[in-house]
């Protein structure tokens, strides 16, 4: 019983912490300004990722004109790694998601 109690009280913490790194993530943006917000992004993917645990992360904008196709924006990787591609065709990669997207259903 004791071990299953900590394995909760465990789970319980890390998704506080997750939980307060969003509040603290969405409280920066606030009253950012305009300026400094790409820079701001960046550091939130950095901390994303460190809390994760993760290597990677991109964030990507769909382009005005061609909706399928993917424009990056932003990224985090560790140093010396080959960024990803600049533009992306998002029915190519993600021909589900893009589908759903592009009918105006929820993903």
């Amino acid at each position: 019983m004791d071990e299953s109690i900590e394995t909760l009280r465990s789970e319980l913490e890390e998704r506080l912490r997750f939980e307060t790194l969003l509040a603290e993530t969405s409280a920066r943006f606030v009253n950012l300004p305009s300026d400094r917000i790409d820079s701001e992004i960046e550091e939130t993917q950095h901390r994303i990722c460190e809390f994760l645990d993760i290597d990677r992360s991109s964030l990507w904008q769909v382009a005005e004109k061609e909706p399928a196709k993917l424009l990056l924006t932003h990224f985090h990787q560790p140093p010396g790694a080959s960024p990803p591609p600049e533009r992306m065709n998002a029915a190519e990669w993600f021909p589900w998601t893009t589908k759903k997207v592009l009918t105006g259903e929820t993903v």
